[in-house]
């Protein structure tokens, strides 16, 4: 009986260690994502407060959406993106975030403004 105890647990520490490594690796990067927001924000003169403010006055909402295509440039998923907005106090549904991305991407092929914006911020997220 000894021995399956031992064996058991040397391959749950095995299994959550792999597993916990997982979790490291798939962290939120808050500061590529504090960079990016700072940078929006400035780019479309808001604060913090305007930004994160509950409302659908569209150029606060279309800040919005600019800051979620660039993050999908720099391959932060919508779970992050969420989890980065409530962080702020701003809860925002995954549905949101990719209708978001794609009226953002949309207004880039028209507005040459808007793309040089989400092509001059591109930064590597995996650092």
């Amino acid at each position: 009986m000894g021995k399956t105890k031992e064996l058991y647990a040397q391959t749950f520490q095995q299994d959550f260690s792999d597993y916990y490594n997982i979790i490291q690796y798939e962290m939120i990067n808050y500061n590529l994502m504090d960079h990016m927001l700072d940078n929006i924000k400035s780019a479309c003169r808001l604060t913090d407060d305007e930004f994160f403010l509950k409302t659908k006055e569209s150029h606060i909402s279309e800040a919005r959406y600019i800051f979620y295509a660039l993050c999908r440039n720099n391959d932060v998923g919508p779970t992050d993106i969420s989890r980065y907005m409530k962080s702020k106090g701003h809860n925002v549904t995954h549905g949101t975030v990719i209708y978001g991305q794609k009226k953002a991407f949309g207004w880039a092929k028209k507005d040459s403004a808007i793309s040089k914006l989400l092509d001059q911020h591109e930064y590597s997220a995996k650092k």
